[in-house]
């Protein structure tokens, strides 16, 4: 689902906005936290693709802060998302992240979506 979400998008710039939308009202929706984390992860690597519009970006900012409050738990097998939380809201809001922060997170990716960052030239 993450390699069709980041192809969609990054061919098609028209659905950016909902693949935005899509994915913050999901994470806000969601009770299931290995769900929420996975969403994070998704969040993550589609701020390598592409941003949410102007327009909609206070949108998106507003619904992911609300989903920044739930208290984080453990999901065995499951990223660490907190990392990929800070790193998404930080490029939302437009700040600098470091090549080291992204690095540490796009380790910690499966071999797959890797392997589709690569392929989208967004790694």
């Amino acid at each position: 689902l993450a390699q069709e979400v980041l192809s969609y998008t990054q061919l098609h710039p028209a659905l950016r906005d909902e693949a935005w939308y899509q994915i913050a009202k999901q994470m806000t929706s969601c009770p299931r936290p290995d769900v929420v984390r996975r969403l994070w992860v998704l969040c993550f690597l589609l701020t390598r693709v592409c941003l949410p519009s102007e327009a909609v970006r206070p949108y998106i900012l507003a619904t992911l802060a609300v989903a920044c409050g739930r208290p984080p738990r453990s999901a065995p097998g499951i990223l660490d998302t907190r990392p990929a939380a800070m790193c998404t809201c930080r490029m939302l809001v437009g700040e600098t992240v470091s090549d080291q922060d992204i690095a540490s997170i796009t380790q910690q990716l499966p071999a797959d979506l890797l392997q589709v960052l690569r392929k989208l030239g967004c790694q």
